[in-house]
Order: structure tokens, then C-alpha cells, then sequence
């Protein structure tokens, strides 16, 4: 696939979920331009990470709010995105107890009150 011959839909469909519910990354790449360039996924992989880097501290908060918790809520209902369902079960979060469920919902919640003094 030759990504500069793509329209803005397209890229953001292709590329809008490889920040999970942040299509804002390929929308800001699409608008800065897509180049040859950009078909080296490493190329890709750098300039998005870098628009990620580069936006604002309430974005990067977004970014990180919009990510589903580890063993959270999402899993134990099944609401997860396809990806993210993956993701879990290559970790084995799919198998645990119910003690450990409480401990990630535990983990998650710290992580959720301290996100803001992470960035």
C-alpha cells in the first residue's frame, strides 16, 4: 500500500487505531502531509510517536484516559476492541482469578489517580 495516495479518510481508517480511540495522531499526520517516506513503518512509527510527544499535556492525558485498563471493566464485560482483547489474552489477563481481577481493578484505579503527576 502506497500511503501518499491515500485520502484523509483512508489514512485515518487504516491508521487512526494504532493509539487506541486517538485517531487525533493520523488526523495531525495527515494534515502535516504523507510522503514516501512514511511507507517505512519505522519512519511512521517515529513521526507519529513524535506528534504524540509534541501535543499538549491535556491530548497526551487524553491519549493515555482513552487507553482500556489492564483486566478492567472493558475485559470482564467483553467490551474490548478487537486489538485490545488480543493484546489481554496474549498477556493472560483473560485468566485471572477473581483475586487478581481485584487487584488490577485496585492497580487501575491508583494508576487513574495518579495519571496527571505521570506527565
Amino acid at each position: 500500500m502506497v500511503l501518499e495516495k491515500l485520502n484523509q479518510a483512508e489514512i485515518i481508517d487504516l491508521l487512526g487505531s494504532i493509539y487506541e480511540h486517538s485517531p487525533w495522531v493520523a488526523e495531525i499526520l495527515f494534515s502535516q502531509g504523507i510522503t514516501s517516506q512514511d511507507n517505512d513503518v519505522g519512519f511512521l512509527a517515529e513521526r507519529m510517536k513524535r506528534i504524540v510527544d509534541t501535543s499538549s499535556e491535556e491530548m497526551k492525558l487524553n491519549l493515555l484516559q482513552a487507553h482500556p485498563e489492564l483486566a478492567g471493566k472493558l475485559a470482564i464485560s467483553g467490551n474490548l476492541t478487537k486489538d485490545s482483547t488480543a493484546e489481554q489474552a496474549s498477556a493472560g489477563l483473560d485468566q485471572c482469578s477473581k483475586e487478581e481481577f481485584a487487584e488490577f481493578s485496585k492497580l487501575n484505579l491508583e494508576y487513574t489517580k495518579n495519571l496527571v503527576t505521570l506527565l
